[in-house]
This record gives structure tokens, sequence and C-alpha cells, in this order.
């Protein structure tokens, strides 16, 4: 098996560019200028969908009970089962992983209890599931 034409080009300290070249031009998508038009259309596109994933799936924190550990449990819940799901992506996921952190620790001393009772953690999984799948669905 042959091993991928290195790009003819260098970089801008001056050394040899190590991206694969393409066959046509012997230059990488990176320094080839008849690419750079096709990798503007790229960075449009991906800017693009990027933003309509962020207004199709908002989450706001005042849409969740965050008063108490149960509530907060049940959230984490819902979350990780949409990421195994794949309806939530593991970036998103992270970040409401992170805000759920700060929820927790501003209970302070008094809530030890993380799920005083199993009915409670129940519906309220369930109903943080029913949210974040509606707001998925927008």
């Amino acid at each position: 098996m042959n091993a991928p034409t290195p790009c003819s080009a260098t970089t801008r300290a001056g050394n040899s560019c190590r991206f694969s070249a393409r066959k046509e031009t012997g230059l990488c998508i990176n320094h080839d200028p008849a690419y750079a038009e096709r990798q503007l259309q790229n960075r449009q596109r991906g800017t693009r969908i990027a933003a309509e994933n962020r207004a199709r799936l908002p989450i706001r924190i005042d849409d969740f009970d965050l008063s108490n550990r149960s509530s907060v449990q049940a959230l984490v819940d819902a979350v990780l089962r949409l990421v195994i799901a794949g309806e939530m992506t593991e970036a998103r996921a992270s970040q409401v992983i992170r805000l759920l952190s700060i929820a927790v620790r501003n209970f302070g001393a008094t809530h030890t209890q993380i799920v005083p009772h199993l009915n409670i953690y129940e519906y309220r999984r369930n109903q943080a599931i029913t949210h974040l799948v509606r707001m998925l669905d927008r």
C-alpha cells in the first residue's frame, strides 16, 4: 500500500506541510486555491446547521424543577437516556450536566438525601424526559 503524497506547500512557520496532497494539484485542501470556495461553503453550511441545532434545542434552566436533589437526579437520568437513545448530543448533555452540577452544589449541607422517595424520583424523571423530548421535537 502506498503512503499518501504529502502536500508540496509550506506552513506559515516555513515547515513542509504534512497534510495529504490532492491528486489533481499536489496541494492539500488547506493550500489549494481551487478548493477555497468549497471550504467557504462548508464553513457556511456548518455555521448554519450549528445555529439551527442551537435554535431547535433551547435549554432554559427555568423549564426544570431544580429545587431539590431528586429533581436534579431525575434530570440527570433523563439526559443520560436521551444521549444513549441518540436524541441529544454528547456536547449538549455535557453542558446540561455541568449546569446540574452547579445546582447540586447550591443546595448546601441541609439537603443530604439524593432520592428521598422513589415515586417522586420516577415522577420527576418522567417529567424531565417528556420536557426534553418536546424540546427536541421543536
